[in-house]
């Protein structure tokens, strides 16, 4: 599996959203994460070409996505300008293609 590698400290929602109202072009990276059942979308917040920073929730955990669809919205809504996915077809599950 192929990692995002932050260098830098996480940022909340409420920031993102201030930086992009005062003109910072901010990427969105999207990494897959597998676990048991059908995995999620892990948020990553990109400023030029080299600070990733990791999404963070209300609860000081990493924001996730189960639906990517809902994490494209989020950025879209947020302001973002560019999304870049991090995906494996070997490891990803969705209720499309796994069968009870």
């Amino acid at each position: 599996m192929s990692e995002i590698k932050p260098n830098s400290e996480p940022v909340t929602t409420e920031e993102v959203k201030s930086l992009v109202k005062i003109g910072y072009a901010l990427d969105m990276l999207l990494e897959y994460v597998p676990d048991e059942k059908l995995g999620h979308w892990r948020v990553y917040i990109k400023h030029k070409t080299s600070l990733v920073r990791p999404l963070i929730g209300v609860n000081n955990k990493p924001r996730e996505f189960t639906m990517i669809e809902r994490a494209l919205a989020w950025g879209k809504r947020t302001g973002i300008r560019l999304v870049k996915m991090d995906l494996h077809f070997s490891e990803y599950k969705n209720k499309y293609t796994e069968k009870d």
